[in-house]
């Protein structure tokens, strides 16, 4: 029976539905195989590492960027391959963590070790996740990127700022860091220590909170001139703090950004107070020992001045007799007796200069001023004090000064003492000498030279006394070192001698040999006199 036309249009359309079910499946399979080429291309050639494998860890897959990361060839590739190259010995709670995450089908995401074929360690960036299909697991993926050069420079940075850390509290300074505001951003424990823990140096506090107004406000417009001249400030600042005083060492620098504008300043602080206390102590030692220094000197020079006074007060008596007699006799003429009063109005005001120049000597110097000193009339002066005793020991004084050295800088009265110090020592050292040969066997002596050397001035003192042993020489001007027995006075002594040069910006060596000689040579500044135009 043949169909009807109603049944031959049912079946056309049939076939229509048909070929129509099946070309679209034919574009749907070129669409898939099309996606799969781009998938495997964008896998292929990703810079990173990926490794694909089924829901049981067989791998099926890994791009050509794992090869050459980890350095395996596909037929070294096994199905427990992944667990045994991240296996990270120094870290086995990470590589557990890693397992029983993507066993538990969720993602893990960290860093950890992985051994290439050649058994190098590597860090390696890792992300670990399955793949679902209807709602079951059909792969697992892991990802991965050789981190090994990032971690070394993490590892440097940390390390730096550990270092940079543990540089800023242990360091012996108080750190702190303003912002263009005056408030705090940073303080260091030292800081906290110097203000004994005080809650009012902390971070988030203002100038303003902490100083009062008039001095916050000096060290604000000091801060203004550091952010617009970029240059660092220093001082020494004296403050009250909870009831007592301290004496800080301050500097404050400029922080700079990419563009060299200021944004930040830190102050490192250090408390000097204990050593300024301790300063002031040295100094008042100091001013007592050369104050003693100068009784003990005219304690010894006490012979020898008295007979400086009594040679004038004889010629004084010597020529009172004579007019005496010329009275008598009626021979005393006006231009006799003007002659004798001048004689003796002579030896009054040497003794008269010689008193003053003790006076002068002896009072204390506790307000030290500084004003030009002629080196050759200091040590004449000195001479002048004991040169007596010493020639009365039978000790010959040699002075070599050069005309027109100029002058130096200093205070005269001290430079005298220094030269009355080096002379005592070569009194004493000659003294010792002589005691230990026979009287005579060799000439004693002390040889005073100054001289010029370009922009210096140079004096010398000189003995052939005992010297100096090889053992003692490097230590004479040691604090508290001396060679003198007990009961021998102790003298200024030759570190406050060293002292006192180094105030008057010069230097002081010593040379020597044991038995034979002591030379001490000083160095000062030297300032050329200005001759005044009548």
């Amino acid at each position: 029976m043949k169909p009807t036309i109603k049944e031959l249009q049912q079946k056309i359309a049939e076939l229509e539905e048909e070929l129509a079910n099946r070309v679209q499946e034919q574009v749907k399979i070129r669409s898939l195989e099309e996606w799969n080429r781009i998938f495997e291309a964008v896998v292929s050639q990703s810079p990173a590492a990926i490794l694909i494998t089924n829901d049981q860890g067989k791998i099926e897959y890994v791009n050509e960027s794992f090869h050459q990361t980890l350095g395996y060839s596909p037929d070294e590739l096994q199905d427990d391959f992944m667990y045994s190259i991240l296996r990270d010995n120094e870290d086995i709670s990470k590589y557990e963590e890693l397992k029983n995450t993507i066993q538990k089908d969720k993602i893990w995401k960290g860093e950890i070790r992985a051994i290439k074929k050649d058994q190098h360690v590597i860090w390696i960036r890792l992300v670990v996740f399955p793949l679902f299909q209807l709602d079951k697991i059909k792969k697992f993926v892991a990802i991965f990127n050789d981190v090994s050069g990032l971690k070394v420079i993490e590892t440097e940075r940390q390390e730096r700022e550990n270092l940079y850390s543990s540089l800023i509290e242990n360091i012996p300074l108080a750190i702190t860091i303003f912002d263009e505001n005056g408030v705090i951003i940073f303080n260091n424990a030292n800081t906290e220590k110097i203000f004994n823990q005080s809650n009012q140096i902390s971070t988030g506090k203002t100038l303003q909170q902490i100083l009062p107004k008039k001095a916050a406000d000096e060290l604000m417009e000091q801060y203004r001139q550091i952010y617009e001249t970029g240059q660092p400030m220093k001082a020494i600042s004296n403050i009250y703090w909870q009831g007592q005083m301290l004496n800080l060492d301050v500097t404050r620098l400029p922080l700079f950004d990419k563009e060299g504008r200021v944004t930040r300043i830190i102050t490192l602080m250090q408390n000097i107070t204990e050593q300024t206390r301790q300063e002031k102590l040295l100094n008042i030692k100091q001013q007592m020992l050369i104050q003693k220094s100068r009784l003990e000197s005219l304690g010894e020079l006490s012979a020898g001045l008295a007979h400086e006074i009594s040679q004038p007060l004889s010629v004084i008596s010597l020529v009172m007799e004579n007019i005496n007699y010329k009275m008598e006799q009626q021979q005393a003429s006006a231009e006799y007796l003007a002659g004798k009063f001048g004689t003796i109005t002579q030896n009054i005001n040497k003794i008269r200069e010689l008193i003053d120049h003790v006076r002068i000597f002896s009072r204390d110097q506790g307000n030290i001023m500084f004003e030009r000193v002629d080196v050759n009339q200091v040590i004449l002066s000195s001479l002048s004090m004991i040169e007596s005793q010493i020639k009365n020991l039978h000790i010959k004084i040699i002075t070599d000064l050069s005309d027109d050295i100029g002058y130096t800088v200093g205070n005269p009265s001290r430079f005298e003492q220094v030269i009355l110090n080096l002379l005592s020592n070569s009194r004493d050292a000659l003294v010792e000498k002589g005691n230990k040969i026979l009287y005579g066997s060799r000439s004693q002596k002390i040889l005073i030279k100054t001289s010029i050397e370009k922009n210096r001035v140079i004096a010398r003192v000189w003995d052939n006394g005992t010297g100096i042993s090889p053992e003692n020489l490097d230590k004479i001007f040691n604090p508290f070192f001396t060679t003198k027995t007990d009961g021998s006075g102790t003298g200024l002594g030759l570190p406050i001698v060293y002292g006192i040069i180094t105030e008057m910006k010069g230097k002081i060596t010593a040379k020597s040999k044991e038995g034979e000689f002591t030379e001490i040579t000083i160095t000062l500044p030297r300032y050329k006199k200005i001759v005044e135009k009548k």
